[in-house]
């Protein structure tokens, strides 16, 4: 019985130890960054995009622009349609009452 919970320990220490090594092996800068250090280059990051407008805020700004603009287009483009057969529609049968009052009298 011993023998079967000192080899077990023997095992599980080694597992250990070999997690200690992989552990190790990582890179210093990944090392920094889960000491802390990463922190102030992500607030550094962070104050730059807040400076000026991003390429991303621009590209919303210009497609809202474009789609008030093609709303504004479409809108007077049906607003005309409108009028034109008004006026079509209002040649043909204004034509026909004053033919029609022509041959009343």
């Amino acid at each position: 019985m011993q023998k079967i919970a000192d080899h077990l320990d023997r095992h599980v220490t080694a597992g250990v130890a070999d997690k200690e090594m992989k552990a190790a092996k990582i890179d210093p800068a990944a090392q920094n960054s889960l000491n802390g250090e990463g922190l102030e280059v992500e607030s550094a990051q962070i104050e730059t995009e807040s400076e000026g407008p991003t390429f991303r805020s621009r590209m919303v700004e210009y497609v809202q622009w474009l789609s008030a603009t093609l709303v504004a287009l479409a809108t007077l483009s049906l607003l005309g349609v409108f009028v034109f057969v008004a006026r079509v529609t209002s040649v043909f049968s204004g034509g026909r009452k004053s033919a029609n009052r022509r041959r009343r009298k």
